[in-house]
């Protein structure tokens, strides 16, 4: 009689503690599920972060080519009319030389 009841409870505690091992297992196993997913959210946004920070980067780089382009434009401008052989480097209107008698003053009015 106490044998078999040893047996039984001992049966039992060793249920209980599989049952408690498995109950652990599915614990850790569920735990790890979430560490999965949290991980699997954080490389999302990594990806996202780094993807924002590429157009930005893209971005600045375009604005930066734009600006030198037009620096150099409104650098190479000047050159530009002072290697063609004019004396009009200034941006006037050339203006012909015209002999200052009244009719033509008039004119030019």
């Amino acid at each position: 009689m106490r044998l078999n009841r040893l047996n039984r409870l001992n049966r039992l505690n060793k249920l209980n503690k599989l049952n408690k091992l498995k109950k652990l297992k599915k614990l850790k196993k569920l735990k790890k599920l979430k560490k999965l997913k949290r991980l699997k959210r954080l490389k999302r946004l990594k990806r996202l972060k780094r993807l924002k920070r590429l157009k930005r980067l893209k971005r600045l780089k375009r604005l930066k080519r734009l600006k030198r382009l037009k620096r150099l434009n409104r650098l190479n401008r000047p050159n530009t009319s002072n290697t063609s052989n004019t004396s009009n480097t200034s941006n006037t209107p050339n203006i012909p030389n015209i002999p200052n008698t009244p009719n033509t003053i008039n004119q030019t009015q």
